[in-house]
């Protein structure tokens, strides 16, 4: 579990934890970067009461990549599952489940399943049923993540075998996600199963590190995703495979510059147009992004109807 700001929520995400009914010990593995709030004091508290809590409270900043593996030595169970510190797991079955799951099956290595989506400043529920894929699902994956962290369970040998991999890339790249890559690398070897079960929740903020209401930034967060398809794309010689899933975020970027008016839009239209665009919507888009008076009329449209 990683912090950094949580105070209003991270009770909730360690309650969930503790809530777990199942056969097996779990120790639950906080990290928190130096949070400016009352963060760790609220984790200070609960492990202070709960002996199965590790908590590693960081007095400086030093980023979510090295938050997350740094908590590494501390893990000694045979699978891990994750929960950022503003989500929270329902089901007080999930690791139970998945821990059964896995067991069972050796020749998997993640188990994931549905999630609901919590907007919090609307206080809004939703249920998102996940893609549901399972075996060898690299192929699909390179298409897009289709897996949301807090449901997800791994095994921790297979985490093991990519670690350092990931680390690797991700700090190459700067990359603003270390979830997708690590997906990727695990499904390149072991099989992975969807469990049709809604378990978790993950929470909808104003500002996170993959939504955000600056269009640049959630831009910046969409270039980051496709850098992590190219790498991998490239690495497993599967380009053809992620061409329709980067021309539809190719025009989610394109879309966004051209509502909000960014400096950078001629540059966004270009990339979009260069991709392959396979459905209607698209060819659609194509048409009217060629030209000054279709590009003003759907800027418009999509100003109207979308912003």
């Amino acid at each position: 579990m990683l912090t950094y700001n949580h105070e209003l929520y991270v009770a909730q995400a360690i309650e969930g934890v503790l809530a777990q009914v199942t056969d097996f010990p779990v120790e639950l593995i906080v990290g928190d970067d130096a949070s400016r709030d009352a963060t760790a004091d609220i984790i200070r508290d609960y492990a202070s009461r709960y002996p199965q809590i590790k908590a590693t409270l960081r007095t400086a900043n030093v980023g979510m990549v090295e938050n997350f593996f740094g908590l590494d030595s501390e893990v000694d169970g045979d699978f891990i599952a994750f929960c950022e510190g503003d989500d929270y797991w329902d089901d007080p079955y999930k690791l139970q489940k998945q821990v059964d799951f896995l067991c069972k099956n050796r020749d998997y290595a993640i188990v994931y399943t549905n999630v609901r989506q919590y907007v919090q400043n609307v206080g809004f529920k939703k249920e998102i049923p996940a893609a549901s894929y399972s075996g060898f699902v690299l192929r699909e994956l390179l298409k897009g993540a289709f897996m949301s962290t807090v449901t997800v369970m791994v095994r921790s040998s297979a985490y093991n075998e990519v670690k350092e991999s990931v680390y690797q890339v991700i700090s190459e790249r700067s990359l603003k996600m270390i979830d997708y890559p690590l997906w990727i690398e695990i499904a390149s070897k072991y099989k992975v199963h969807h469990l049709n079960d809604f378990t978790a929740v993950y929470r909808i903020l104003g500002e996170s590190a993959s939504h955000s209401i600056d269009p640049e930034r959630q831009i910046k967060f969409i270039e980051s995703v496709l850098d992590v398809i190219s790498h991998y794309s490239n690495q497993f010689s599967l380009a053809y495979m992620a061409e329709p899933g980067v021309a539809s975020k190719l025009l989610t970027i394109y879309r966004t510059a051209l509502i909000y008016r960014l400096p950078d839009t001629s540059r966004y239209r270009k990339q979009f147009l260069r991709s392959k665009s396979s459905t209607l919507k698209m060819k659609v888009y194509n048409f009217m992004a060629r030209f000054t008076l279709t590009e003003n009329i759907l800027r418009y449209l999509l100003r109207t109807f979308t912003k």
